[in-house]
């Protein structure tokens, strides 16, 4: 066989300072350390959130490129994606994804024969309408009230009265500890993957989205309590409230966050080991490019933000990403800067294919040419904080000459890359600021409609989301 196989594997809402295989205090990832993986010590998401950072990912351009946002979901259709590059060259295309955002609703499957949408992986195991949302509808104080409301709510959104029940007790259970909490869909990828890995006779690429490492953090019970076993099970990150300093006992709600979030991390380690014991099962390892990645982080109160949805610091935009090329490796290091953006161009390359016109032509193997570029959207909310306010406009940012920039409408942050926790701001520059402005100039913009809502998307897709807690 000429051509590699693929597999990727995303663990969502993964930072790299919280693995151990990157120095991380605590053990969350000794299975990783044990395999032959090429570790990229400074790796980067291209964006701060799933959707733009997976878009940059499989079609290889900029967010300002793609222009697939938070308020503009839909791949988009103007840019060949990596899968639609491996099919047209005779690859099978394969995928399972946890994650509702990047599936066949907002046509994160084109290119795919097949891409799965697990949608058991947000905690409602038998359907029904959405617990979050409903409880978002009542707020009686009244028991018998509260109830009526509850049935009304579940009416009203056309949802099974029983299988909502279902989910409501067997969340009830999970938090009592009287029912084994299960994960968000990683042990399902790993049936899929023994499942569906094609043979050594057609080269093929298999894509996987893994949760866990996304809020509310789900990891069996020996990984979820595994860093502190008498973390609440029931903690719930209130972001809005951390950010806007009203959540009581906020230093104990955040330690148990992390500790459930570092507990999800072990599992996921697990889980990984148990798919490359699959491929090798199967004999297709060392025909393989193995890329396990991170599509951006997480916040836990540093530099102000709690979860991904602002800010372009480390916690956010570092990621891991570990590689085995086929064959295996001695498992070296890389200390140049990267990004996961780069996968793309670096796959099609091996593959000898030709690489879509606004595509960067970047090898993650080669001393860099490009800067890294990592750009955030905007969301267009008020934080109520004036002093993470501005992590929520429209920001730029990047990597060159060893330094790393953040900037916004109105302000500019400079760190040397070696400060990990971009603690001392730095006062001269090495012009970063127009190396990447001069990066993205040379690519047109796609032209997407600046009218787009959700209220655009396909009814059943709206539905889809109300009844997993993303529309109200």
């Amino acid at each position: 066989m000429s051509a590699p196989n693929v597999v990727m594997i995303v663990l969502d809402t993964v930072r790299a300072r919280n693995l151990s295989c990157y120095g991380y205090g605590r053990e969350t990832t000794p299975n990783l350390e044990e395999m032959d993986l090429i570790r990229f010590h400074d790796a980067f998401a291209p964006s701060y959130a799933t959707i733009p950072s997976h878009a940059s990912m499989f079609t290889g351009t900029y967010c300002s490129v793609h222009r697939t946002t938070g308020d503009n979901k839909i791949l988009n259709p103007e840019l060949e994606t990596l899968a639609e590059k491996l099919s047209a060259d005779g690859y099978r295309t394969l995928g399972f994804s946890n994650n509702i955002h990047v599936s066949s609703l907002f046509d994160f499957d084109r290119g795919f024969e097949e891409l799965v949408f697990n949608k058991g992986a947000y905690g409602e195991p038998f359907g029904g309408a959405s617990l979050q949302l409903m409880r978002q509808s009542t707020d009686s104080d009244s028991a018998p009230r509260r109830i009526a409301e509850m049935i009304n709510y579940v009416r009203k959104s056309d949802g099974s009265l029983p299988r909502t029940a279902a989910s409501w007790v067997y969340k009830k259970a999970t938090e009592a500890g009287f029912v084994e909490r299960g994960d968000r869909g990683a042990s399902k990828a790993v049936s899929f993957l023994r499942n569906n890995v094609p043979s050594n006779e057609q080269p093929f690429f298999m894509f996987f989205n893994l949760m866990e490492g996304h809020m509310p953090f789900l990891a069996p019970d020996d990984h979820l309590n595994r860093f502190d076993p008498k973390v609440e099970r029931n903690v719930w990150g209130d972001y809005e409230g951390l950010h806007e300093g009203t959540v009581d006992d906020s230093e104990r709600i955040v330690s148990g966050l992390r500790d459930k979030y570092d507990g999800c991390i072990s599992y996921l380690d697990t889980v990984l080991a148990q798919m490359v014991d699959a491929l090798k099962e199967r004999d297709v390892l060392d025909d393989t490019y193995l890329f396990v990645l991170g599509d951006h982080g997480e916040g836990f109160g540093e530099h102000g933000i709690y979860g991904h949805t602002g800010g372009l610091y480390n916690e956010i935009v570092r990621v891991p990403l570990l590689v085995r090329p086929p064959g295996g490796t001695d498992g070296e290091v890389v200390d140049y800067p990267v990004s996961v953006q780069w996968i793309m161009p670096t796959i099609l390359r091996e593959a000898g294919i030709d690489l879509p016109e606004r595509c960067v032509d970047q090898h993650l193997f080669e001393e860099p040419e490009l800067p890294v570029v990592f750009e955030s959207s905007g969301l267009g909310v008020d934080a109520e904080n004036p002093e993470i306010e501005r992590y929520f406009e429209q920001m730029i940012g990047g990597i060159r000459n060893g330094q790393k920039l953040i900037r916004g409408d109105s302000w500019e942050e400079l760190y040397a890359l070696s400060d990990r926790t971009e603690s001392e701001p730095l006062s001269e520059s090495n012009d970063v600021e127009s190396i990447i402005r001069s990066e993205l100039s040379g690519y047109e913009e796609t032209k997407r409609s600046s009218e787009y809502s959700d209220s655009d998307l396909p009814s059943e897709t709206q539905e889809q989301l109300r009844k997993l807690g993303y529309m109200e």
